[in-house]
């Protein structure tokens, strides 16, 4: 690792007294994207991302390898209820997001790589909402991951999802699960 940062300050020209540390550097970037994201939105920031040299492709659609399936018309029903949407470009989704891992021989995922993605969308909305409440910098970092802790814990998303019915459509094959 100290031979990666002999290479790097070589590489860019600097000097021991001149280099900060790689915490330091990496914080200032995720700063950066941070403010672009707050003052211009997700888009921006993969711009300016791509212009840091930290470039993510954009608009990949996700294809699912497991076409044919049929959609419960109760799940989807729900779905567009919960959701409020009419439709869906990709109703085999509302089933992977339903589906347990305890569902062994289906030919369907279990959600739990769409639950990643939702982890990081709910983590990045509670941080972008407690942001800009906190308008006068009166709330340490500390707090503010504590309150954004309590709006994504386990224990608020299931009691949404249970007033709300989802535990009734989740597809599992535990008779511990409800």
């Amino acid at each position: 690792n100290n031979n990666k940062r002999h290479m790097f300050m070589k590489k860019c020209d600097l000097h021991e007294e001149e280099f900060p540390s790689e915490k330091v550097c990496a914080d200032v970037v995720e700063a950066i994207l941070g403010l672009v994201y707050i003052k211009f939105g997700i888009e921006e920031s993969r711009v300016v991302a791509c212009e840091l040299g930290v470039s993510f492709t954009s608009h990949i659609p996700y294809v699912t390898s497991y076409g044919g399936i049929h959609v419960d018309p109760t799940l989807l029903s729900f779905s567009q209820n919960f959701l409020g949407v009419e439709t869906f470009n990709n109703k085999q989704l509302l089933v992977e997001a339903t589906t347990h891992q305890t569902c062994l021989h289906k030919p369907v995922p279990s959600y739990q790589r769409l639950e990643w993605v939702g982890d990081a969308v709910l983590c990045l909305a509670a941080r972008e909402w407690l942001f800009c409440r906190d308008d006068n910098h009166s709330t340490s970092v500390g707090e503010l991951v504590v309150l954004e802790s309590t709006l994504v814990c386990n224990e608020a998303l299931a009691c949404i999802g249970f007033m709300k019915g989802l535990h009734r459509l989740i597809d599992h094959r535990d008779a511990k699960l409800p």
